[in-house]
């Protein structure tokens, strides 16, 4: 795989910069270890760039199985630990009960992304000593594909400080989003200028090696989703939407924005899915495994839609292609509802996600460029919007192995394959769409949900005779709209904490983001 022999060099770096405060910002001395990473020895990019891809875009496995799968996953719905004998099931998570996990969504990113990410700002930028402008472009990318995950999981973060040092200020999640989308439109312009492949990041590339033309596309589909994600709360965001209108995209799912696992790697702990599913199996079954929401499986039954097929699989004993033999598992049900189902009962996620070693981590897909084009087009050209719509779900049914001529009949026959003339309805099609082009990227997934408030998911208020659990004191019998600031950052940093909640409201999961105004 690209750049692997560079993940043993570039532990030490990690290890340096224990969290958002503690790197100092002349990064080439904190490094005294002649075995580990200095910046001051480095000749190219290369180490600093994979250690900031691994962790900005591959999380290990504590953070994938607890941040992406059982906050990501379950609060957008897609995955469910409720059935007999699992670690994760019922409230869990949910209630606020495991101040862990959710601390580890906030401390292990900026730990292992944040001081690496600043250095590498310096040293491929304007005086840096490893000075490259198109480097310097991919890497302020980057920069937004990580911020834009934290400030949507947590609100209020510190764009423009986090990494250098000290105690950094944070921003608010509208001026966030602000910088973010200037920056982007500032490495858009650069990257257009660049051509063929940027030797300055090649070497140490792992999603693109290199290639300006696909992180220019990249680049642009992100600005369109996030001028579109926060439209509604910062008037409109027209004159950015049209310049992302302009192009290019991500043209085809070969081109998506993933890292794939790699099996050999001798760090197991990066190895995905696959590794959370199987390790534990010896010892303890299907404790550690997930299964298909009801949600799920039913939203793609109520649209006959096939791609239900690829998405999962049948029960055990049921037969692939036969709606009945799909069954998906409630979200946050009681304990009683999980001890009366097994997990043999439900349906699994397609089994590339759990039982491929090298089965990828994907942050942006071909179906979602499509589905952005679809929306920032429906109120002025109807018909390019149905030509986008229709071509995300035929690259979002080849992802997950569906029938692509039962797909095809499902365009041509089923009316939640055409995009409604009312705008309303129009808007729930393009989300669940959107929602489904995330599928396994629990976070992303999870900001979909909030921003549309899709209609397909269930009322969890608790009450003592109905399936859910009591999450009072966490998403209080909602689902989450966001997580909460760690107990590191409450201590090291109580005046951010204190400026985020001045501006977004309490520290709590029912808190809505700047964003989410629906």
């Amino acid at each position: 795989m690209k750049a692997i022999k560079y993940i043993k060099k570039i532990a030490g770096v990690a290890a340096l910069c224990l969290g958002v405060y503690s790197c100092t910002s002349d990064f080439e001395k904190i490094n005294t270890d002649p075995n580990n990473v200095s910046s001051e020895t480095l000749t190219n990019t290369a180490q600093l760039l994979t250690q900031v891809q691994r962790h900005s875009f591959v999380e290990a496995r504590f953070n994938t199985w607890r941040g992406n799968l059982i906050f990501g996953g379950r609060f957008a719905e897609q995955f469910s630990f409720s059935f007999a004998g699992t670690w994760f099931g019922n409230g869990l998570g949910f209630s606020y009960d495991r101040v862990d996990w959710n601390d580890a969504a906030w401390d292990t990113p900026f730990a292992e992304v944040s001081a690496p990410l600043a250095e590498l700002l310096k040293l491929t930028g304007e005086g840096g000593r490893l000075q490259d402008d198109c480097a310097n472009a991919v890497v302020k990318v980057i920069k937004g594909f990580f911020y834009q995950r934290m400030t949507d999981i947590f609100g209020a973060v510190p764009y423009v400080e986090g990494g250098l040092g000290g105690i950094p200020k944070f921003e608010s999640q509208q001026e966030v989003y602000t910088m973010i989308m200037q920056d982007l439109s500032t490495a858009i312009a650069k990257l257009k200028t660049c051509g063929g492949t940027i030797d300055g990041i090649a070497e140490g590339d792992l999603v693109y090696e290199g290639d300006s033309e696909k992180w220019l596309a990249a680049a642009n589909t992100l600005l369109l989703r996030m001028a579109l994600r926060s439209k509604e709360a910062n008037g409109g965001n027209q004159a950015i939407i049209d310049e992302a209108l302009q192009g290019p995209f991500i043209a085809s799912s070969a081109d998506n924005f993933q890292i794939a696992q790699d099996p050999s790697n001798a760090d197991a702990v990066f190895n995905g899915y696959y590794d959370i599913w199987h390790t534990f199996q010896g010892c303890c079954g299907n404790a550690a495994s997930w299964v298909a929401s009801e949600t799920l499986v039913e939203s793609f039954k109520a649209n006959n839609d096939p791609r239900l097929f690829g998405f999962a699989m049948p029960v055990d004993g049921g037969t692939a292609g036969v709606w009945d033999d799909y069954r998906g598992a409630k979200v946050a049900a009681k304990a009683a509802y999980a001890a009366a189902n097994v997990f043999e009962s439900f349906s699994k996620p397609n089994e590339r996600m759990w039982n491929d070693e090298s089965f990828a981590y994907i942050t942006m897909t071909y179906a979602e460029a499509q589905l952005l084009q679809a929306e920032a087009k429906y109120a002025t050209n109807l018909g390019e919007a149905q030509m986008h719509f229709e071509n995300a779900i035929r690259a979002n049914g080849q992802t997950w192995d569906a029938d692509s001529a039962l797909v095809d009949a499902y365009i041509a026959n089923e009316a939640s394959a055409q995009l409604s003339a009312t705008a309303d309805v129009a808007m729930q099609q393009i989300g669940l769409n959107r929602w489904y082009a995330a599928y396994t990227n629990g976070y992303e997934s999870w900001s979909v949900m909030r921003r549309f408030d899709l209609d397909i998911f269930p009322d969890k208020t608790f009450t003592a005779n109905n399936d859910w659990a009591d999450t009072t004191g966490g998403v209080s019998n909602q689902m989450g709209k966001r997580l909460n600031y760690s107990q590191a950052t409450k201590s090291q940093n109580p005046d951010a904490v204190q400026y985020a909640i001045s501006v977004q409201g309490p520290d709590l999961y029912t808190t809505r983001l700047w964003w989410d105004v629906n």
